[in-house]
């Protein structure tokens, strides 16, 4: 089952309503200073930073082209949350409008 933001995002969506998100800059600006509510470290999503990073295959990606890590926001947050916020399904839809 999907997230029920998502599918409330794809309802409202579906209705034509005018849908308004952060850019994506601002909202990696905001992401990287976002504090976990338990701890005060910077809140990743549900990432578990004790699960080491796999990679399948060193030969096919190279460690200079490799795209960071979706964890740990405290070191370079920033360019993280950009560069995963930029593949987000939300930022590709037609008529979308962003602020910030």
């Amino acid at each position: 089952p999907e997230h029920p933001k998502k599918n409330l995002f794809y309802e409202l969506y579906a209705l034509r309503l005018p849908l308004f998100l952060p850019s994506i800059g601002f909202l990696a600006r905001l992401w990287s200073q976002l504090k976990h509510a338990d701890r005060t470290t910077v809140y990743d999503g549900w990432f578990d930073r004790r699960i080491p990073r796999i990679r399948i295959a060193r030969d096919v990606v190279k460690p200079e082209t490799d795209p960071p890590a979706p964890f740990d926001l405290t070191f370079d947050g920033e360019t993280k949350a950009c560069y995963w916020l930029c593949m987000s399904d939300f930022y590709h839809y037609s008529g979308i409008e962003t602020f910030g």
